[in-house]
């Protein structure tokens, strides 16, 4: 598996967490950017008030990738 460095810019929500499954994560999770551990990486967002989510990504070679996620508002309740 390569390894990579790969870095994100998100806008429309929080980023809470980014990283990978690696026992030992040097990085931590609180960074924009991050190591893959056999090929790969996680993140994790909180939506703002916003439409949609988008998160792109890149790594040190250039190579981006990009993916848009649409934001549904819910309207949760509580038992009495």
């Amino acid at each position: 598996m390569e390894k990579h460095r790969i870095s994100l810019n998100v806008t429309g929500a929080k980023l809470l967490g980014f990283g990978n499954a690696c026992p030992y994560n040097p990085d931590g999770y609180l960074k924009t950017t991050t190591g893959t551990y056999y090929g790969e990486a996680l993140f994790i967002v909180r939506a703002e008030i916003a439409v949609e989510i988008c998160v792109k990504a890149k790594d040190e070679s250039g190579t981006k990738g990009e993916i848009t996620i649409p934001v549904v508002q819910r309207e949760f309740f509580t038992m009495k």
